[in-house]
């Protein structure tokens, strides 16, 4: 069984939050729009919520992975399939190669910007 720690509980809450003031009350608008907006990534980046394991050299926090394992969840919760989906696309596919394969400056060029929200991965 897994026991997260009080500041995963926290960071579980500050989540929870983001998602009933930034998500959930425009799901119906989305829909009906057939996307969400571009700046829903800015503000997931400006919470630190798209970088949470990545080295602060490059905007990230260097939490455990169990913090995404939070996020992942409750963004999983979302009555909106294309939301979660496309963030968990930009946090664990788009980014992860340029991590673990890109030199210094292709880090800085896109996955810096990937985890502040100013770039879309994919």
């Amino acid at each position: 069984m897994i026991h997260f720690s009080k500041e995963h509980q926290l960071f579980r809450e500050t989540v929870k939050h983001f998602i009933a003031r930034e998500i959930t009350p425009y799901i119906e608008q989305w829909d009906d729009q057939r996307g969400f907006p571009r700046e829903l990534y800015k503000k997931m980046g400006n919470e630190g919520y798209l970088g949470l394991t990545y080295p602060e050299t490059y905007g990230g926090s260097e939490l455990d992975f169990w913090y995404t394992v939070i996020l992942m969840e409750e963004v999983g919760k979302i009555r909106a399939g294309g939301i979660p989906m496309s963030l968990t696309v930009q946090t664990d596919i788009a980014t992860p190669p340029i991590f673990l394969h890109g030199s210094h400056e292709l880090k800085e060029r896109f996955l810096r910007p990937a985890i502040t929200g100013d770039a879309i991965g994919a």
